[in-house]
This record gives structure tokens, sequence and C-alpha cells, in this order.
């Protein structure tokens, strides 16, 4: 009896040992693997987003995230070649960013409204969905043009959804 208690506490020791031992790496930004982010300054003061954080696309660039309540939220879609590259955020009717403050006012940038860039710079495969790494900037105005913000240093990492 002993004797299986002696193996039953090496396996244990040994078991919280090597869990203990395990090193994670990270990506060149520092954050965790398995963990997105989406963050910019906004008229330089950085945001970032802390939960619903997707950046995913095959032949678009869909990003989303939001912070701790319903506001304030950022979505970007933009085409792209499914490739590394930049991209414009107003070349088509369909491309877009769109933040909402927190107060729920709505800045965009759009065809005729604002200008942006994004920025793919790495495309990876995850249970087959392209997942998307790269970083955006750009200027963006309510649809009254009376108020805009300025998105600089954005960035982004996609992880599994």
């Amino acid at each position: 009896m002993r004797f299986k208690t002696i193996h039953l506490v090496i396996a244990a020791s040994l078991i919280v040992l090597f869990t203990a031992c395990k090193k994670e790496s990270s990506n060149s930004n520092g954050d965790q693997p398995g963990q997105g982010y989406l963050r910019a300054k906004i008229n330089g003061t950085l945001w970032e987003a802390t939960r619903d954080i997707k950046a995913w696309g095959s032949n678009k660039v869909n990003i989303y995230g939001r912070g701790n309540d319903t506001y304030p939220v950022l979505q970007i879609s933009v085409g792209y070649s499914g490739n590394t590259g930049s991209f414009s955020m107003t070349d088509t009717t369909t491309d877009f960013l769109n933040f909402q403050d927190v107060n729920g006012k709505l800045f965009v940038i759009r065809e005729n409204y604002g200008q942006g860039m994004i920025s793919i710079t790495d495309v990876r495969t995850v249970n087959g969905q392209k997942m998307l790494t790269g970083t955006f900037k750009g200027k963006s105005f309510t649809m009254d043009r009376t108020d805009s913000i300025e998105f600089t240093e954005g960035a982004f990492y996609g992880t599994e959804l």
C-alpha cells in the first residue's frame, strides 16, 4: 500500500512539474497565442477592444471588436486580394469603417466619406478560415460631416472563430 502511495505522489508531482514548465510563445506584438486584439489611437488616445474581437476573411477583410459595454464598437470591412498588402477603405461602396464612440455617435470611412488604409501583414488558415494580422489608419467623419476622428497606430490580430 505504501508503495502505491509513493508512486501516486511521484506521478502527481511530475504532472505539476511538467505543466508548470510549459512555455507559451507570443506573437510579434507580445500578445499570447489564442488571444486576438484590436486597438488604435483615436485622436491620440489609445482604445482597445476588450471583447468580441474578430479579424478574418478570404476575399474581404472583416474586423470587429468592442469595449466592455455596448459602445465603443469598431467594424471594418474592405475587399482585398486574399494575400498580404495594403488596401483602401474607400475603393468601393461596400468598403467601410464604422466606429461608434462611448455615446453611440457614429463615425464612418467609406466611399466619399473620409479616408483610410488597411495593411494585411499576415494571412494564416485556422480550421479552414483565413485569420488576419495587420494595421490600419484613417480619418472618419459623422454622416453630417460636422465631427471627425483620426485613427493612428491601428493594429489587429485575429484568432479562431
